[in-house]
């Protein structure tokens, strides 16, 4: 099942602190978060903890929706076009059990294949 607050607590630090103005020069490629959202993480991780049954109920999908457009006018698309996944697999699943396959079709995969996906291409 989707970690819907998890997800909602990351992005809504990150994306609006490293993506500013269609720049994405500040995503960082390796290692640990830039401290500003280190410090933007535990200010939402308050807010949340502060009032646990108002985010899961209100806020979370609130501020989703806020970081749903700030991903589709960076990647110029329709927000509902935008899905947010906790992780490649759980967005690789989505997408594969979407799609309706045929008897003969195919999926190439390198042999470097992680281990869930291949698991759910077979």
């Amino acid at each position: 099942m989707l970690n819907f607050n998890f997800c909602v607590r990351i992005f809504v630090v990150i994306v609006p602190l490293l993506v500013q103005n269609g720049d994405t020069s500040n995503l960082p490629r390796q290692g640990t978060f830039p401290r500003r959202v280190q410090t933007a993480l535990r200010q939402v991780q308050e807010r949340i903890e502060s009032n646990a049954d108002l985010w899961i109920r209100i806020d979370a999908r609130i501020e989703m929706d806020k970081v749903r457009a700030q991903i589709a006018s960076l990647l110029k698309a329709d927000a509902s076009d935008i899905v947010v996944v906790p992780n490649t697999t759980s967005g690789m699943n989505a997408i594969l059990r979407s799609m309706i396959w045929q008897r003969g079709d195919k999926i190439m995969h390198f042999s470097t294949v992680y281990g869930a996906m291949k698991s759910l291409i077979q």
